[in-house]
């Protein structure tokens, strides 16, 4: 330990080294930059890539420069952790869109590289941990104001999307994925930590995040915070009726209870709320007429698990469960390996629509699905089943050390985990909390924070077995080529979204298709990059070039009922009538009763009933 103490104090590239994470943590939560297509989300996956880059950078320079020999655990959960990655990259190769499988194993692989190096810092040097603090109050404090200006400058235009622009996280549902865990972590620094400034900051930041959970009313968000919070509460029972109360808990508990106090009346007192309870009522209106009207239709096609979605609908709403119920059917149809790494949003259309009365409404001609909105479908349809069980497997065991530790032992940090892991759990069955860069990270770096905690009460006296070698330059030249390799496709696929998002803002389509072509130059297997040059070849009248990359965007994104219809025209205008029905077909299959499709297929039908007669009128195709 004092080795590792000196080696922090004097060594440049290992101080750096652990840092890194705290360094990006004030911008994956702040970062917001336009005109990206998701402009909450595209800078902060450039953020997690290029968090990792430096910090592969570094480990490889300090492993270079020190000869010491690598020491690697051999334990059961680190064996699932290698299985899982593995299963992971085994099925990158089955998704139609093999790229943006390769690019989001590098978001997992720099998920698991934050969460170790957390881990390892905060067991081996304790001002870690008070730099975290210091550099996530600040930073966290950022954001609350930057949410209020927003909030009172923003909020109240015209054509503001509370939805997407709720704050510099994003979306209200990723920002609840963030605060969940934020929330725990911010109420252990105003309990415990003494220092005005830092409780200041953490009253503020609190006080701001319950108003936000609030205002936004995201049920995944709220019940995970309220069921992580009395799960938080049976485990201090022990060590509450223990306690002997003095000046200081007395101050702690007053703080704690004001931030729920005051963010409540400042909830009640704000002058746009009603826009938040107008959404719920609607969506709540949605939903008692989606269940009034979900009775089974005779003689079609059922989801797996019919009656479990029949009874859970009425509790989730049927916007979840149709997109459950779809999704349960992706990942019925390959079990084992999954449909492939990323594969999601390009498979998932084919079974939106599939069943007749679990039709995901949220998928539309217009509109796709990104993600199942749950973590054990997430995996599951795209990697397979057991990689999902392992998957949770290895989350309910995170989370049952935190609760045995939390019970054991009177730590305000391990049941700060335990409420935060609870709600982890609670919300990720309903919303993207391993999807979104934000919560990603952040759950990689209060995870690891957490997870290391636990290494220091948990301490064995049989020390693990371990994998030791040397040849530390072949372990630092490898851990920096990998790292470059990682880090290729996801650094071109977020150049291509910054020219696909000029492109959707320019009117001369000059431009646009410039722009367009450097999206396609950058990453040609980015779908909204390869749709839109097709489209601007369609404006120029240019119909082989303009067939040639909707041929394209069907092999990466088969399922897309607009590229599939656009396809179909294509083929149309150049008299390719075989091709054209097909495709036109395939989209209404994809998604039945497409207006333009069954428009464009009836004059497919027409052209042929014409030639029959050697008559060839002149159809354009919509």
């Amino acid at each position: 330990m004092t080795n590792t103490i000196l080696e922090w104090k004097n060594n440049r590239l290992y101080q750096f080294l652990l840092l890194m994470p705290i360094i990006f943590m004030p911008l994956m939560v702040n970062v917001r930059i336009f005109p990206f297509v998701a402009p909450n989300e595209e800078p902060k996956w450039m953020l997690f890539t290029l968090c990792v880059l430096i910090v592969a950078t570094l480990a490889s320079s300090f492993l270079w420069k020190n000869k010491q020999q690598i020491h690697i655990p051999i334990t059961i959960s680190s064996a699932l952790i290698t299985l899982f990655y593995l299963l992971l990259a085994i099925s990158i190769w089955i998704s139609p869109n093999q790229v943006e499988g390769i690019i989001r194993f590098s978001f997992w692989v720099s998920t698991l590289i934050v969460f170790l190096i957390a881990a390892y810092a905060v067991q081996r040097h304790s001002q870690w941990l008070e730099t975290l603090i210091w550099v996530s109050m600040l930073g966290l404090f950022v954001f609350c104001l930057r949410y209020w200006y927003g909030y009172m400058v923003d909020y109240s235009n015209p054509g503001y999307n509370i939805s997407v622009l709720f704050s510099p996280i994003g979306h209200i549902n990723f920002t609840g994925d963030v605060l969940i865990m934020l929330i725990p972590f911010t109420a252990w620094v105003l309990a415990t930590h003494q220092n005005l400034a830092i409780r200041l900051l953490a009253w503020f930041s609190l006080t701001t995040f319950f108003t936000m959970l609030l205002v936004a009313a995201s049920r995944g968000a709220l019940g995970g915070v309220v069921l992580g919070f009395l799960f938080a509460l049976l485990i201090s029972l022990p060590h509450l009726l223990k306690l002997k109360w003095q000046n200081k808990h007395f101050i702690s508990a007053g703080l704690l209870l004001s931030t729920l106090l005051i963010s409540w009346l400042t909830f009640q007192n704000l002058d746009y709320k009603f826009r938040d309870l107008a959404r719920m009522s609607a969506s709540s209106v949605d939903t008692i007429k989606g269940i009034e009207g979900l009775k089974l239709t005779p003689n079609v096609e059922q989801p797996p698990l019919l009656g479990f979605w029949m009874m859970v609908t009425p509790y989730i709403h049927f916007d979840r469960s149709s997109m459950y119920a779809s999704s349960t059917a992706m990942a019925f149809d390959a079990p084992w390996l999954g449909q492939g790494t990323g594969s999601f949003p390009f498979v998932y259309p084919n079974f939106s629509n599939r069943f007749t009365d679990f039709r995901d409404p949220l998928s539309s001609d217009r509109t796709f699905t990104t993600n199942p909105h749950n973590m054990l479908l997430q995996v599951s349809t795209q990697n397979g089943i057991p990689a999902m069980l392992i998957f949770i497997g290895l989350l309910s065991f995170f989370w049952f050390r935190l609760a045995k530790t939390g019970w054991q032992k009177a730590d305000p940090l391990i049941i700060a985990g335990s409420m935060a892991i609870s709600a982890v759990i609670f919300d990720a069955m309903f919303n993207h909390v391993f999807f979104n860069p934000a919560s990603l990270f952040v759950f990689a770096l209060l995870g690891g924070l957490w997870w290391g905690r636990l290494q220091t009460h948990e301490q064995k006296k049989t020390e693990t077995k371990q994998l030791s070698f040397r040849g530390h330059r072949v372990f630092a030249g490898g851990i920096l080529v990998a790292a470059l390799l990682l880090s290729v496709w996801p650094t071109r696929w977020v150049l291509s979204e910054w020219h696909v998002g000029q492109a959707m803002h320019q009117r001369d389509l000059v431009q646009m298709s410039s722009h367009y072509q450097k999206a396609y130059d950058l990453d040609p297997y980015n779908f909204r990059a390869v749709f839109g040059i097709g489209q601007t070849y369609y404006r120029k009248k240019d119909f082989p070039q303009a067939t040639k990359y909707m041929a394209w965007f069907k092999e990466i994104y088969p399922y897309n009922t607009a590229g599939l219809n656009m396809l179909g025209a294509l083929y149309l205008l150049q008299g390719q009538l075989d091709p054209a029905e097909k495709a036109l077909k395939e989209a209404l299959r994809v998604y039945p009763g497409y207006q333009m499709a069954i428009q464009n297929l009836a004059r497919v039908q027409q052209l042929r009933a014409a030639q029959k007669r050697q008559v060839l009128p002149i159809l354009t195709p919509r």
